[in-house]
């Protein structure tokens, strides 16, 4: 583990390093390990667990102490100073560990855990009405309204709630929504066609075979060179094309946002591809084609998302896009929102909102 990286969406900044997948210490990650794994399948490991529980209580990171209180070698007392030093700046693997280790083992021993199981995943809560009810893996209560039953104006408890519960309401809107971000969000389509090559840049002979002080001819490498033409905003998608779709977000505010998740909706039977290697992308005006940077998307319900770490500069995002199913369809914009705080986001502006596809 200990030489596997963490950084987030490709940054390699220094906060960003994970201290459970990559550490300048070794024996951190490998102690990480051994109490996690004892913790998972009792009695194995032995005296090496305990000195590696030892390795952890000297290192003083919440990430441990968290680890440390859920095995029970630490007391729940000191749940509230791990919390205090979990801060915004901690990669988000180690900061996600941290809350759930924590509230495992605030849940086990009844502390705060334990009431808000009570409270959320426990029998006294009900809401009145056909809604269907199941528990998270990590022990919260959800509620689903039946698909085709009539939307309820209102949420209506079947008793009342316990003291400090908390709900959260999740749902699906036709609504436009208005930008809550100081951030502008254009969006641009390409095409991709074959680039023209001159004519002194090919081979001198027909069977391109290298002549005497040639170096050898890279025939891939100009198979796969493009340029690129701007498509239309009223201009048909066709299904034997290959597109560049670029996403630019640009912050107008004086604070840099962090942490945001950057959402690319596509029409049905569309994807976003992740073979990058070998294609050159020649812009407008550009002496030399550049090597199109690696595709590091998720696949979305309605699309693709990349994570953004920081937003302090103008930040470019570009995959390769295919379409596949014909028809007309309508597109929402592109949202970039907050990953912990989701209801700060910004929307494309000037979006494509409906998309022909032959």
């Amino acid at each position: 583990l200990d030489r596997t990286t963490a950084n987030y969406a490709g940054s390699t900044g220094p906060q960003l390093v994970s201290t459970v997948l990559a550490t300048p210490e070794p024996s951190l990650s490998h102690a990480l390990a051994r109490v996690l794994g004892a913790h998972l399948a009792p009695g194995a490991g032995g005296a090496s667990v305990d000195a590696a529980a030892e390795r952890l209580k000297r290192a003083r990171l919440p990430m441990a102490d968290a680890l440390l209180m859920m095995t029970k070698r630490l007391p729940v007392s000191e749940a509230g100073d791990v919390l205090d030093r979990v801060r915004a700046d901690m990669p988000t693997i180690d900061r996600a560990l941290t809350l759930v280790w924590l509230q495992r083992a605030l849940t086990a021993t009844g502390g705060a855990g334990g009431a808000m199981q009570r409270a959320v995943g426990g029998t006294p809560l009900a809401l009145a009405g056909p809604w269907t009810s199941r528990a998270t893996q990590l022990g919260e209560r959800t509620f689903q309204w039946p698909v085709g039953q009539p939307l309820p104006k209102s949420i209506k408890l079947a008793a009342a709630p316990p003291a400090n519960t908390v709900a959260i309401v999740q749902y699906e809107s036709r609504e436009p929504e208005k930008s809550s971000l100081p951030v502008t969000v254009e969006r641009r389509l390409y095409r991709l066609r074959k680039a023209d090559l001159a004519a002194s840049a090919k081979p001198a002979a027909d069977n391109n075979t290298p002549q005497r002080g040639q170096g050898p001819v890279d025939l891939v490498a100009r198979a796969a060179e493009f340029t690129l033409e701007p498509v239309g905003a009223d201009e048909a998608l066709r299904t034997d094309e290959l597109y560049l779709d670029e996403v630019v977000l640009t912050p107008t505010g004086k604070t840099a946002a962090r942490f945001g998740i950057v959402e690319v909706p596509l029409p049905p039977g569309a994807n976003a591809d992740r073979g990058t290697w070998g294609i050159s992308i020649r812009n407008a005006g550009a002496q030399a084609a550049e090597a199109l940077e690696r595709a590091r998307f998720v696949e979305s319900p309605r699309g693709y998302a990349v994570p953004i770490e920081r937003l302090d500069a103008p930040v470019t995002v570009r995959h390769l896009v295919r379409v596949a199913q014909a028809g007309t369809f309508a597109l929402p914009p592109v949202r970039y929102y907050r990953m912990y705080e989701p209801e700060q986001k910004a929307f494309e502006e000037r979006h494509r909102a409906r998309v022909v596809v032959r």
